[in-house]
């Protein structure tokens, strides 16, 4: 990653997250228009959960200006939506609560607050006008559409883990179920849908690395009176390990009883 930094006037990190609802059985509610039907959402309560017990605090006795305070207002959907304005929204509201999700780095390549030379707005006027000018985005929710159609869900992907691992195949059997190479069918079927959901995670969890630069040649974008050089790249597209399936289903049940609480609430 440190070459994507080289001689920049600054560089971003972004995690986008994805915009679709917990590929959960026990997820009932799957509407997309409503934002705390999300995964991101959710896990927004859950960390604002152990920030509150840290203080002593129980966020099922917490009001839910409480809870506002704690959990970032970035919504997916605004980053995916194609519109400057709404990606513009999305970034302002990402670096406002960044955690891991935006990281902002200087010329110096190390990671900072802010920078001397643009503000956040600046820097997010930037993003936005440039970002959409590049086809990740449109390539991105390309494929959450696709694996929202296929509609697997993490209870399917976990029985499908079971019963790959009750075959007790060989570390060359396995590579050669990743490489497709694996000529059983029932064995390719099980395959196909960790495959699936591993790919789903990893574009869930993928960084977006907006880098900018003063000298270079390219694709640039006029700030004021100067030309800034920039590069987009996606980095952290690995696939996850397949025994994470369990640690994502672990999670489900407090997450979906975390988002009723916060919707009964004033």
């Amino acid at each position: 990653m440190d070459n994507l930094f080289f001689n920049v006037v600054f560089a971003v990190e972004i995690k986008p997250k994805t915009f679709l609802p917990i590929l959960s059985n026990k997820q009932e509610n799957k509407d997309l228009c409503d934002p705390k039907n999300q995964r991101f959402f959710m896990i927004q309560l859950l960390k604002a959960q152990k920030k509150l017990q840290k203080s002593g605090k129980d966020i099922y006795q917490s009001t839910k200006v409480e809870i506002d305070s704690l959990i970032s207002k970035y919504d997916p959907r605004k980053f995916y939506n194609g519109k400057v304005e709404n990606l513009f929204d999305a970034i302002i509201d990402l670096a406002e609560i960044p955690e891991n999700n935006f990281r902002l780095f200087n010329k110096q390549q190390k990671q900072v607050q802010s920078i001397e030379e643009f503000n956040i707005e600046e820097i997010a006027s930037i993003i936005s006008e440039t970002l959409l000018l590049e086809d990740l985005i449109q390539q991105l929710k390309g494929f959450f559409h696709m694996l929202q159609q296929m509609n697997l869900t993490v209870e399917e992907t976990q029985e499908a883990y079971e019963k790959l691992r009750q075959r007790n195949l060989t570390n060359k059997q396995l590579q050669e179920v990743v490489e497709g190479k694996c000529q059983d069918p029932e064995i390719q079927k099980l395959a196909f849908k960790l495959l699936t959901f591993s790919s789903f995670q990893a574009l869930s969890d993928l960084s977006i690395i907006a880098s900018f630069r003063r000298e270079g040649s390219g694709k640039f974008v006029e700030v004021g009176n100067q030309k800034l050089f920039y590069q987009y790249s996606i980095v952290d597209c690995d696939l996850k390990p397949l025994n994470k399936i369990g640690d994502y289903l672990s999670t489900i049940d407090e997450l979906i009883k975390l988002r009723n609480y916060y919707d009964s609430l004033k």
